[in-house]
């Protein structure tokens, strides 16, 4: 622990100390790889790194610690602020230092305290050097000054040639074109990252030069032979050429208005023009830092304002690719200043017929005036729309007019405007423009066609099959598939269910047809109506009645009835009426409705309506259904004590018919008498009286009335006294 913060604490105090050092070193080395032992070339550069001039002078050392003598004077220097010194040297690198890979050189020097206390100071100036395997390697570096010259101008060939290998080469020799020099140069021996330069000399002819070369050498202790071969260039003949042409767009203009210069240079010679300039002894710098290439052409504009008439020469002064200045002019240019009274000044008025067009063609005339309003004539006055010339005035003298028509067929709305162009008293086109015309054309709204569409016939169906996936596939999830595990069976058990269900409806509803038809087939029967009327009596029905009940009374005087009591009023509450005369009801059709006579009767034969047994209760009412009329025996229903009549009462009855009562001396009434007056008769025990809901009053045998009327359906409830 104790070591570690020592070492720390070391470590920051060099890392201070090295913050303030006033010295800073650098080396280089080549070749920084070597075969084996050899020499390398050692640069030093020691500088003050301080704003403040060194006190004492630094000393550099070998790695022998032998003073350099020749750094400095002697082998030290005194360093000024910021300033360096380097040295370049040749160090010769034995096997101990190659083995361990760096040489070291020292510099020594002293500062100064606060105090002012001196300190020698010394600093390592440590180099990189690598074993490396032999190689054999060259560069050659070759520069031809100029790339051009002319005729009887030098051409110099620089070679630079490298031994970019790790072991020195011999006998090193090199080869120029003949063109350039026919004599070859040897380098005895050049070692590894050496340098030397081989410089040619030749004067231009009337022709091209060509350069190339050919080198050769050995590797040290080798007796093979390397070759290393530059291509070849051309070094053109220079020919300056340079032709130069100034023109103008007008040849003069009003004064106060603009033109524009152009100069065209072209470049006829075989070389490069650079560093171009353009001057004239008016406008001075005219172009500057142009260049040309050998066989181009360049063009410059300038536009000027002209005040007055003026004469322009262009100087161009160039610098080919040989360094040689070339000079060429261009052409005189003289342009001239009108007076502004001397103008040309056209006016244009044109008009239409019609500024809306609704006919077709869409045709609308336009009539143009020229007027010239100028102190000069024009002459050759175009004028044309767009690009259509439409008619040529040869003149129009000073304050003239020209007028023109034209019919023109439109096609589209738009603006419209005509253009004149004459020229000036100086053969210079000038352009005026007319008003511009807006024109709407409409188009006629067409008869709308109908035409019959071709009938499409109907394209036959096509059937595609699809294809469902299962419910087992993968692309079907999970709760789909929970889905039907438990709908399914539920779906299959709901289907028995149903086919159950419509089983047993068949089975009843046969037996219900089974128990209509034997119902239809029976004797007793209600006769179906469409409706029931229990408050007024049908007059046909009760006379047909009469007419039944006095025969069978005529047939069965003479057989005895079981005696049967009337129920009297104490059992029967009937409401007081007024009588009123009997009255023929509308009879409505009563198909598919009961109908029946509503009577009591004291005793009933043993054909179905006789019940089984006597109730115990000899009061008791007896009720039975109208579905069934063929009950074997009715049972009684008990808390009934009475049965319930409409209030209503009958308006059906008359006085009794006085031969009736002579010839039947048995029906005196001689029971209760009714509100009206009527007295009902008592049963004497050979007939019964019968009276219905609806107001008809007779008496006759049972017998004989069981046999005249047939048994119908219905609901009544009788009582029987005994």
């Amino acid at each position: 622990m104790l070591f570690a913060c020592v070492l720390a604490l070391v470590t920051v105090t060099s890392f201070a100390y090295a913050d303030e050092e006033p010295v800073a070193c650098t080396i280089e080395l080549s070749p920084e790889f070597l075969v084996g032992p050899g020499d390398v070339t050692v640069t030093i550069t020691i500088s003050n790194t301080t704003d403040k001039d060194l006190q004492d002078p630094v000393v550099l050392f070998s790695p022998q610690a032998e003073v350099i003598s020749d750094f400095g004077d002697n082998g030290s220097v005194t360093l000024k602020a910021g300033e360096s010194k380097t040295w370049t040297g040749t160090y010769s690198v034995n096997e101990r230092e190659l083995d361990q890979g760096y040489i070291q050189y020292f510099a020594k020097y002293t500062t100064y305290q606060e105090s002012g206390q001196a300190t020698p100071r010394s600093q390592s100036i440590r180099a990189t050097v690598s074993r490396t395997e032999a190689e054999v390697a060259i560069d050659v570096d070759r520069t031809i000054t100029p790339p051009s010259a002319h005729e009887g101008q030098e051409v110099q060939v620089k070679y630079t040639i490298t031994n970019a290998g790790t072991v020195p080469l011999t006998d090193v020799t090199i080869t120029e074109h003949k063109d350039i020099n026919s004599k070859s140069q040897t380098i005895p021996q050049l070692d590894p990252g050496a340098k030397v330069d081989i410089t040619y000399k030749a004067t231009m002819g009337k022709k091209d030069l060509t350069s190339s070369a050919e080198i050769t050498y050995k590797a040290q202790g080798s007796t093979k032979k390397e070759t290393h071969s530059v291509e070849e260039k051309t070094i053109p003949y220079a020919e300056a050429d340079l032709t130069a042409t100034l023109s103008s767009n007008v040849k003069g203009v009003v004064s106060g208005g603009t033109i524009n210069l152009k100069l065209e240079l072209k470049n006829k010679g075989s070389v490069d023009l650079s560093d171009l300039r353009v001057t004239d002894p008016l406008l001075g710098d005219v172009f500057t830092n142009q260049k040309i290439e050998a066989g181009k052409t360049l063009t410059l504009e300038k536009e000027l304002t002209l005040t007055e008439t003026s004469q322009y020469q262009f100087t161009i002064t160039a610098i080919d690719s040989t360094g040689t200045e070339i000079t060429a002019a261009s052409n005189a240019l003289s342009v001239t200043a009108m007076d502004p009274d001397e103008a040309l000044n056209l006016t244009l008025t044109a008009t239409p017929d019609r500024t809306e067009v609704y006919d077709e063609p869409a045709g609308v005339r336009f009539t143009l005036t020229v007027t010239n309003n100028s102190r000069v004539d024009a002459t050759d006055v175009k004028i044309s729309h767009g690009t259509v010339e439409l008619y040529t005035f040869k003149s129009i003298p000073a304050g003239e007019s020209r007028t023109m028509s034209r019919d023109t067929v439109l096609s589209t709305s738009g603006k419209f405007q005509f253009t004149a162009v004459a020229k000036d008293p100086l053969e210079n086109e000038n352009t005026f423009l007319s008003n511009e015309m807006q024109i709407a054309v409409y188009q006629p709204t067409p008869v709308p066609a109908t035409p019959t569409p071709a009938p499409e016939p109907t394209p036959e169906p096509v059937f595609v099959p699809v294809t469902v996936v299962p419910i087992h596939h993968d692309s079907i999830g999970t709760l789909p598939k929970a889905i039907q595990k438990v709908l399914l069976p539920v779906l299959i058990v709901a289907g028995v269910l149903l086919l159950a269900g419509a089983a047993l409806l068949l089975v009843a509803a046969k037996k219900r047809h089974d128990a209509k038809k034997a119902s239809a087939a029976a004797y007793d029967h209600l006769e179906r109506a469409r409706r029931r009327d229990y408050v007024t009596a049908n007059p046909d029905e009760l006379a047909a009645t009469s007419k039944e009940t006095l025969a069978r009374n005529s047939q069965l005087q003479e057989e005895p009835e079981p005696e049967v009591v009337l129920n009297t009023g104490d059992d029967w509450d009937l409401p007081p009426f007024e009588a009123e005369p009997l009255q023929q009801t509308d009879v409505q059709d009563t198909e598919g409705y009961s109908s029946f006579g509503q009577g009591f009767y004291g005793e009933v034969d043993a054909s179905g309506f006789e019940p089984a047994e006597a109730p115990a209760d000899q009061n008791a009412f007896y009720a039975y259904d109208d579905l069934d009329a063929d009950a074997a025996a009715y049972q009684p229903q008990p808390g009934y004590e009475q049965q319930d009549v409409a209030e209503q009462p009958s308006y059906g009855y008359e006085q009794p018919d006085a031969q009736l009562q002579a010839e039947y001396p048995q029906w005196e009434p001689q029971g209760f008498e009714d509100p009206q007056g009527f007295e009902y008769p008592q049963d004497n025990g050979e007939y019964m009286p019968t009276y219905d809901e609806f107001g008809s009053d007779s008496a006759a045998p049972a017998q004989q009335q069981e046999a005249a009327q047939p048994k119908t359906k219905g609901k009544g409830l009788f009582r029987r006294d005994r």
